[in-house]
């Protein structure tokens, strides 16, 4: 699915009309929780059918993202979002670590990477890296995290490429 992006909104506008309750003939949605890690918008949802018989809860990962163009020698900034279910295994893992007690699971694999992504670091633990230069590294810093390679160099580790601890 690609983005949607809405001309003359706040990022604040966007997301109250992600949150927002909605309903149709067949279901409603409600969301029961929601906040930010940085342009990352998490939800806990409930969809319930018209008739109240099936109620789901499913997480929500909604991409914010802001646009400037030129129009007519003006600058229009809008704001655009783009929605994933957890069911998707969307590649971002900053999701709250509480919100995975109050959903049923849909991805085991990505609900790992969430906990991996929270794991707490200790100064000496040696991390498997995935898509890096560097495989391995051990932990030198933790804020922010650093690691060092075998060679000495040393390197600010992303947290979502973090595979593996050790």
């Amino acid at each position: 699915m690609g983005w949607s992006f809405i001309e003359n909104t706040t990022r604040r506008d966007v997301i109250e009309m992600l949150i927002k309750d909605e309903s149709n003939q067949s279901y409603r949605w409600k969301t029961l929780k929601y906040c930010t890690r940085g342009n990352v918008l998490w939800t806990i949802t409930e969809r319930t059918h018209g008739d109240g018989d099936e109620v789901i809860r499913f997480i929500g990962c909604h991409l914010l993202q802001r646009s400037v163009e030129t129009r007519y020698g003006r600058k229009v900034v809008s704001w655009g979002y783009k929605s994933m279910e957890e069911s998707v295994h969307p590649y971002y893992y900053s999701c709250p670590l509480s919100y995975l007690n109050e959903v049923p699971t849909e991805c085991e694999e990505w609900r790992e990477k969430v906990r991996l992504y929270h794991h707490r670091y200790r100064i000496g633990d040696r991390l498997a890296l995935v898509n890096c230069k560097v495989g391995h590294l051990v932990v030198t810093s933790l804020k922010p995290l650093v690691g060092k390679a075998h060679d000495g160099a040393r390197y600010r580790v992303p947290r979502d490429r973090v595979v593996q601890v050790n």
